[in-house]
Formats: structure tokens, sequence, C-alpha cells
């Protein structure tokens, strides 16, 4: 892949190198030049796909920060191509342009904005580049200008050279290796751009609010509820009060899914979800949480979805010996180990349908898929589950009792 790029790459030079010297001979002024290019529409096309790649979060805007993420790297554009003086003339350039483009004023760039500045940049890059082919500066390209066929073929050869040196350095990389720190690069750089997008008063510091606002407004295909985000930025922003760094929500962003899914609960964590889930639940917010409550609430929010492949994918699974059913104690374990090991196993008897003391494969399939597709039987199952766990002696809870508990 690399080499197919590298040669890509060559026949641009190549082009690129040959595109200059017809502007040469064609004696253009930067007037004439510049209308030239304009009417480039593959030139066009390729500065906004350039410019496209600024969003580096995927969320279909170019902020302000992204933006100067850009800057930062004009100082890396080879010698060769940029000089110095120019580098420091486009990071000057550039914020002016974002500016100028931003017609509504919220520090980013959608659409049209973007249309807008990718044409301003390409125009400035246009001109800085009839600057440098200007060699005696009498403000047209002509046979004077141009280096002699010598020059730039010696040119030409010591950029593909360059190029070259580059990609035989690339391919002694493991590409492994090399795939995984592009993606911790492109991974830490959305972190960043996320937590600028959070950080509404730019404080230095990301609240709950902020966090939640920004996360539910991403999740366009409502996959997660507003809990469940809430109990990450409870563990992604450790021991502060109602205060997640960029540091630490870079951090978390940077960890492998597994050591996520891994990670030891922490007790305080734990309590401190519990008050906000008590909160949540308690409709009428009397200080109590009922066991209608608590259905009502759980019944809203639950989104497990399931259909008789996956409840019989499920069944094998748990069955294991492949002998078709599941006798009770078997049932009863994999309850246990779902629900909790002290909780009295229930619902073998309501699924065992002609009472032989086995739980078949079709008789599992059926009452699974009726109780996700019957809201009042999922009503009396989660009133049942907190009559158990919470409430066993008045069908209500108290906070302080409800973090206890969970």
């Amino acid at each position: 892949m690399l080499k197919r790029f590298a040669k890509y790459i060559s026949v641009a030079v190549c082009f690129a190198y040959a595109h200059n010297a017809l502007a040469e001979l064609r004696g253009m002024g930067i007037a004439e030049f510049m209308a030239e290019a304009d009417k480039d529409t593959a030139m066009q096309q390729r500065t906004r796909e350039r410019i496209g790649l600024l969003d580096v979060n995927q969320d279909g805007k170019i902020s302000y920060n992204e933006m100067q993420t850009s800057i930062a790297g004009v100082m890396e554009i080879p010698d060769d191509f940029t000089s110095a003086p120019q580098k420091q003339e486009l990071q000057s350039y550039i914020p002016s342009a974002f500016s100028e483009s931003d017609n509504n004023s919220d520090n980013s760039l959608t659409g049209e904005e973007i249309d807008t500045f990718s044409k301003k940049m390409q125009m400035f890059m246009v001109r800085q580049q009839f600057i440098n082919m200007d060699k005696n500066q009498d403000g047209i390209i002509n046979k004077e200008d141009m280096p002699s066929p010598d020059e730039s073929m010696k040119k030409m050869e010591e950029a593909l050279k360059k190029l070259q040196d580059t990609i035989d350095k690339l391919d002694e990389i493991d590409p492994e290796q090399l795939a995984e720190g592009m993606l911790q690069n492109i991974s830490k750089a959305a972190a960043e751009e996320d937590y600028y997008q959070m950080d509404k008063n730019k404080d230095n510091c990301v609240n709950m609010e902020e966090y939640l606002v920004y996360q539910l407004a991403q999740d366009k295909e409502d996959e997660l509820d507003k809990m469940t985000y809430v109990r990450w930025y409870i563990d992604i922003k450790k021991k502060n009060k109602d205060c997640m760094t960029k540091s630490e929500y870079v951090a978390e962003m940077g960890r492998p899914i597994e050591d996520m899914v891994d990670a030891e609960e922490d007790a305080e964590a734990e309590q401190e979800y519990a008050a906000i889930l008590f909160n949540e639940i308690d409709s009428n917010k009397d200080g109590k949480v009922t066991a209608t409550e608590y259905s009502e609430y759980m019944l809203m929010h639950d989104k497990i979805e399931t259909n008789e492949d996956n409840e019989r994918e499920y069944f094998k699974e748990i069955e294991g010996s492949h002998k078709g059913y599941l006798t009770k104690e078997e049932y009863c374990a994999e309850y246990k180990k779902r629900v909790g090991e002290e909780i009295k196993c229930i619902g073998f008897e309501d699924i065992d349908e002609d009472r032989d003391n086995q739980i078949s494969e079709d008789e599992y399939i059926k009452y699974n898929l009726a109780i996700h597709n019957d809201k009042e039987r999922k009503k009396e199952m989660y009133t049942d589950m907190f009559m158990r766990e919470y409430a066993p002696e008045r069908g209500w809870v108290t906070q302080e009792e409800f973090i206890k508990r969970y």
C-alpha cells in the first residue's frame, strides 16, 4: 500500500512541475494565474477534501480549535515547498480566513462556510505559488523565471528522493505498529476536539451538565440513555466533585475498550451514581422511591431488544451440554449469576409450560419473547425486582437505603 502511495505522489509531483512549466512559458500575470486556478475544479475538490480532514471528531463541523491544530501543523511543511516567512504569513492568514468564513459567528464552520474557507485557502496558496515561481519579482511568470531543464529535473529528482526515503523508512516499521500509532493520534485529536466542544465556558473544567448536553446531542440514534453517560462522567472525572479535566477525558478515550470493560468498580463512584439515579427515579420528588416509580422508570428506559435468533443462541450458550433443555439447577445457577447469589431464584415454573421440570429451547424462546414484547409483564417483573432487592419491608425506600442496597 505504501509503495502504491509513493507512485501516486510521484505522478503528482511530476504533474505539478509540468503545470508550472507551462504557466511560466505562457507569461502569466498574477491575476491571470489566479483566474486559471479558480477554474480548476479538480484543485477545488482536492482542497475541500483536505480542509475536511481538519474535522477530527467527524461531527460535520470545523471548530476554531480544529483550525488552531492546522496552524500548528504549518511549521511542519517542508522548506522545499514553503519558506519560513511564507509559513508565518500562512499562520497569520488562517484565523482571519476562518473568521471571514464564519457567517454566523459561532466559532465553527459548516456546509457553505467550509466551502468559502476552502476557496480562501486555495487562492492564498495559489498566490504563494505564484510568488515562489516569479523569481525576478516582476509580477509576470515568463521564460526568465523558468529554470533550465537540468535544474527542473534536478529539483524533481531531489523531491522524489526525499519522498522515497520517507516511504523506505515507513516500510521498515511494522504495519500493525504504524496503524496503531496513527489511530492513537487520531483518537487523541478527536478527544481533544470533543473536550473543546464540551467546555462551553472555556474554564478547562467540564461539569456534568456540559458533558451530558454534548454527548446526548452527538447520540443522534438515541442508542444510550442519559444515565449511561452520567455513569461514564463519574468514572472519568475521578475524585473531582464536578470537574472533568482535559487530561482525564483524553486519557480515558485512549484506553483500550477491554480495559474500560474490565475496570474494577469504585465504591465511591457507585454511591455517587446511585444518588443521581435515585433522584431520576423519584418522579414526584418526595424523597422516596416506590415500586411504581421504579417499574415505570425501568420500563421507560428499557432499550433491550431481542429476537428469536438471539434467544436461541443465548439458550444454547447457557445450556452448554447440547441436550436441548435446562434443568431447574442449571436455570437457577444462570439466574443467580445474572442477578446475584443472594437473590432467590424465581421464574422457572413460569417458563416450564408443560410442567415436566425442564425448560425446553422452544419454551425458553417463547417466554422471553413474550416478556420483551409485553409491557405489562415487564412492569410486573421490574416491580417484583424492586420489592425483592430494595423494599421488601414496606414497598418504598429512602435515598440512603437505595444507595446502600444498590
